[in-house]
């Protein structure tokens, strides 16, 4: 879930820093379609655009992206 928008925010991190700078970006597949200043703005301008729909919401400054390894057997 959410891997296109994680993708694209990992592939754009430098150019989306220099546009956004610190700001909370709400990523709808390969598209920002809005940064905040704080979560709680982005959290209600989602809300008012996406409705229920998934969406990344992160910085680019501090946003990691998990990994998850399986034991090796």
């Amino acid at each position: 879930m959410l891997e296109t928008e994680i993708t694209f925010l990992d592939s754009h991190r430098e150019e989306l820093l220099q546009q956004y700078g610190g700001k909370f970006l709400v990523i709808k597949g390969q598209q920002v379609t809005g940064a905040f200043d704080t979560v709680d703005e982005a959290l209600r301008g989602t809300a008012a655009e996406h409705g229920l729909s998934s969406v990344l919401i992160g910085r680019p400054i501090d946003f990691q992206t998990e990994v998850f390894i399986p034991p090796w057997r």
